[in-house]
This record gives C-alpha cells, sequence and structure tokens, in this order.
C-alpha cells in the first residue's frame, strides 16, 4: 500500500517534507474514497457499513486537515496511519484469498494492539500535546 509506505517513510525520514507528501496523500485517498462511496453506496453490504465508513472518512479528513494546516503538527499523521498496517494485512487475506495463519494472527495481534491501546494512547498524547502547543480546552 502506498499510504503503509509513506507511514514508514514519515517515521524513519522525519522532515516536514515527509510529513506533508503523507498528511497530503492520505487527505486525497480519504477524501477519494468519500466520492467514491457517495456515487457507488451499493458498494457496502448495507447502510449502517456506509454510513460508519463516511462518517470515520470524515472525521479521518478533519484530522489531516489540522496537520495540513499546522505543519507543525505533521509528524501526527505518521502515527495515526500506522493503522493502515492493520487494513493492508486485512486486503491482503481478502485479495489472496490466503489462509495463512501467519496473517490472521497479525490481523488481530494489530488490531487488537492498535485499535484497543495504542489508538487511545494517540488521544490522550495529541490532547496534551495540543494543549502544550497553545490549543484552549473546548474552544
Amino acid at each position: 500500500s502506498v499510504l503503509v509506505a509513506l507511514t514508514f517513510t514519515s517515521a524513519a525520514l522525519p522532515s516536514p517534507a515527509t510529513h506533508a507528501l503523507l498528511s497530503y496523500a492520505a487527505l486525497l485517498y480519504t477524501t477519494a474514497d468519500i466520492a467514491y462511496h457517495v456515487a457507488h453506496p451499493r458498494c457496502q453490504p448495507n447502510v449502517v457499513r456506509f454510513a460508519t465508513i463516511l462518517l470515520h472518512h470524515a472525521a479521518a479528513a478533519v484530522l489531516l486537515l489540522h496537520s495540513v494546516t499546522y505543519p507543525a503538527h505533521g509528524g501526527w499523521t505518521w502515527r495515526c496511519t500506522l493503522l493502515e498496517v492493520n487494513t493492508f494485512l486485512l486486503e491482503v487475506r481478502r485479495v489472496s484469498g490466503s489462509k495463512n495463519p501467519a496473517l490472521r494472527i497479525g490481523f488481530y495481534v494489530t488490531w487488537i494492539g492498535m485499535r484497543l491501546v495504542y489508538c487511545p494512547c494517540l488521544l490522550v498524547t495529541f490532547h496534551r500535546e495540543m494543549i502544550r502547543a497553545g490549543f484552549e480546552e473546548g474552544g
């Protein structure tokens, strides 16, 4: 996945350029996927799945706009798009039809670790960083 490659590039070679490239690429992907889903709503099996994807993408777009608007926070994007590793493992399993237990275990380990542990910790960290950067709570 291009986003996974850009995520690791932004993490390994941190610079305003690599962070901006990832932020803009992720924003482009997110808005393109929103447009695709709006144009083809039946690509999802039901309305609940369709709505959750649109809500998730809208929230992601708002977060990405922050990194684009405040380049000093551009390094935050790779910390969020690191979740794409989990999505990548899921897609590899789906596309390849692989029953490889390593892919299945990798998917579940990254899902549990990233979504149930890493993301809540990231939220607390980002909140602290926003306060430290001078953004007001509730403002």
